[in-house]
C-alpha cells in the first residue's frame, strides 16, 4: 500500500493534501469550466518533468551520489 509512497519520496500526509488540493480543483473546474483549466495539469505534469530530470541526473551516478529532488542540481 505504500510503496507508491516510497517511491515517490513523499510522506503519507503530504500525498493526501497534494492529492485533495488537485481533487477539488478538479471537481470546481467540472461545475465551473472556466476556473481552474490548467491547474491540476500543471501541477501532474511539473511533478512528471522534474522527476525526468532526476532520473537522468541520477542515470550514470553511483547511489552514495544520486539526488532526490531538483534543487539538489544546483
Amino acid at each position: 500500500m505504500f510503496k507508491h509512497l516510497k517511491d515517490s519520496n513523499i510522506s503519507y500526509c503530504k500525498h493526501w493534501y497534494n492529492s485533495t488540493k488537485i481533487g477539488l480543483a478538479l471537481l470546481i473546474h467540472a461545475w465551473l469550466p472556466n476556473i481552474l483549466t490548467n491547474y491540476a495539469s500543471d501541477k501532474l505534469c511539473k511533478k512528471s518533468k522534474e522527476d525526468w530530470l532526476i532520473d537522468q541526473y541520477n542515470r550514470n551516478r553511483s547511489f552514495k551520489d544520486q539526488i532526490k529532488n531538483v534543487e539538489e542540481i544546483k
